[in-house]
């Protein structure tokens, strides 16, 4: 071999090593040494993100989770967020994305009606064009504090 291909067969194995040590033992199984890291690859993404009509499903699965997302009455408004940030980053993942108006809309509409009057207050006093998420959800956090403190 020249050194050129001494190159590229180290680089090869390199990248190959580097991808095995990164999967799990469930998708080490799948992999025989024949393979080359192009190929190895290839079957990971199809393991892990299958073919477009999975993908699909997958985006039709989550966007209905992010639709029917509702806060309960008892659930505070961290564990609704981690919930919505979720969603919102699995969407990302499968190329489906919303506005921050559209989440920010989102999360108002997820609250329980004992929210109501923040909720009527929020949407006259703010630009959803310019407002933040964390704005938000802090404005939403000191109002869970303050109605904490109400009930008996």
């Amino acid at each position: 071999m020249d050194d050129e291909h001494k190159k590229m067969y180290k680089m090869h194995h390199k990248s190959k090593t580097f991808m095995i040590n990164a999967i799990t033992l469930k998708g080490f199984d799948k992999c025989t040494d024949k393979e080359t890291t192009n190929n190895i690859y290839e079957n990971l993404v199809m393991t892990y993100e299958g073919n477009k009509q999975v993908q699909g499903a997958n985006v039709n699965h989550l966007v209905r989770k992010y639709e029917l997302l509702k806060m309960e009455e008892d659930q505070d408004i961290e564990i609704i967020f981690s919930k919505f940030q979720t969603l919102i980053l699995g969407l990302k993942v499968l190329e489906k994305n919303y506005t921050i108006v559209d989440h920010a809309k989102k999360i108002l509409r997820s609250l329980p009606s004992k929210w109501r009057p923040k909720i009527t207050i929020i949407q006259e006093a703010k630009d959803f064009n310019t407002l933040k998420l964390e704005e938000l959800i802090s404005s939403l956090k000191s109002h869970e504090i303050e109605l904490a403190e109400d009930e008996p």
